[in-house]
């Protein structure tokens, strides 16, 4: 982050320099005539004239010190703002996901023990939400695939192939397919008897849920960058 900040001022830095040089080579007395001698007089020595040319660097450095600092503490506020809006949104989806769980493991804790595999089911959808939520975001989480969630009882092999399609979907997309399997599980729930109490409370969750994914997917185009954690 730092880094990229650095950059504009850097810039700034190298115009100045050669804007300096070049009004110093450029002065008349500076100047040669068509035979290779100094207008205006004998040759001055060169190492007056680098010391002199230095001089104007410097001078122009003292000048635009303030605007170079403004850009780069600019940059380096707008660019720690970027990440804070990024690290609230993680937070806020993240208290939506757990308040959901939450919410769902109470009612399945009363629910008979032949309804549990849709308590599964439940665990299983939030998770890979979860992670296809954060896999644009986190650097790491690129080495983790559909298969790795095959192998973790996370998914299914079919339904693993569906998201999946010609292999070219993107974790967005992936991302709303799960959320749409959220809610006919919930559905399937309501029908067999379980939540139908907090039916209409754990609808809200679920768009609170949506909303988040869709905030950080938001932000993240709009900033052109991802916010990598190692």
């Amino acid at each position: 982050m730092i880094r990229k900040c650095v950059k504009p001022a850097l810039l700034v830095g190298s115009i100045a320099a050669l804007w300096a040089w070049c009004v110093a080579v450029m002065r008349p007395e500076n100047v040669l005539d068509q035979d290779g001698d100094h207008d205006g007089g004998a040759a001055p020595d060169t190492e007056d004239t680098f010391w002199r040319h230095l001089k104007v660097v410097a001078d122009l450095h003292k000048l635009l010190v303030t605007p170079a600092t403004f850009v780069l503490v600019y940059s380096l506020n707008e660019a720690v703002k970027k990440y804070h809006e990024k690290l609230t949104a993680m937070c806020d989806f993240q208290h939506a996901i757990n308040s959901t769980a939450f919410m769902l493991g109470a009612g399945f804790s009363q629910a008979p023990i032949r309804l549990r595999p849709l308590a599964f089911k439940m665990y299983r959808y939030l998770n890979v939400f979860h992670f296809l939520t954060y896999l644009p975001l986190v650097l790491k989480l690129n080495e983790v695939g559909l298969d790795d969630l095959v192998r973790c009882n996370l998914l299914t092999q079919d339904e693993a192939n569906t998201l999946n399609g010609n292999g070219r979907v993107h974790p967005d997309v992936m991302r709303r397919r799960i959320l749409t399997w959220l809610w006919d599980t919930l559905e399937e729930c309501a029908e067999k008897g379980v939540h139908k109490k907090q039916f209409g409370r754990l609808e809200k969750q679920f768009t609170k849920i949506r909303t988040g994914a869709q905030v950080s997917a938001g932000r993240r185009e709009r900033a052109r960058a991802c916010v990598y954690f190692t």
